[in-house]
């Protein structure tokens, strides 16, 4: 996954995307970090990241902007059993970002502002409610492995 930084009115801004409704993927419609799955030809978890974010995105991010790595994490509960490599990248400049299919909404956030919107809140989740602890963004819920990113993100 990439974390992108890039200078906004107040400081560094985030970008966050939500993601498009698919019925074969576990976080459908759920806010997210550019990111997805390795493929044979991808060199490390890096490579990866730079991949899925140029396909989401078009944002083409380079390993000299990497600021470093947080701390892999699986998601919790359900059949999902894969490990997520969050990256972290600092662009000079706010880049155009043109969503593809897979990407229903983009939105920059200040990272100042970040942990003020943090609550607990309810989502639904196969058919049921869970509380947890999220960050509320505008109309945007970031709750589940997002919210652990942002959060070690905000920590460090």
């Amino acid at each position: 996954m990439a974390v992108i930084l890039a200078p906004g009115a107040k400081g560094k801004d985030l970008l966050l995307i939500r993601r498009s409704e698919h019925p074969n993927d576990p976080w459908s419609g759920q806010m997210g970090l550019p990111g997805g799955r390795a493929e044979p030809g991808d060199a490390d978890a890096m490579e990866t990241a730079i991949r899925e974010t140029r396909e989401e995105t078009a944002i083409r991010l380079r390993r000299k902007n990497c600021l470093g790595a947080l701390e892999e994490l699986r998601p919790r509960g359900g059949d999902v059993k894969v490990v997520v490599s969050p990256f972290v990248f600092e662009l000079a400049s706010k880049p155009a970002v043109k969503p593809s299919v897979e990407v229903a909404a983009e939105v920059w956030v200040p990272v100042a502002e970040l942990a003020a919107c943090r609550s607990k809140t309810e989502v639904s989740l196969a058919g049921r409610m869970l509380c947890v602890d999220a960050f509320l963004v505008g109309p945007y819920t970031v709750w589940g492995l997002t919210y652990r990113i942002l959060t070690e993100l905000l920590d460090a």
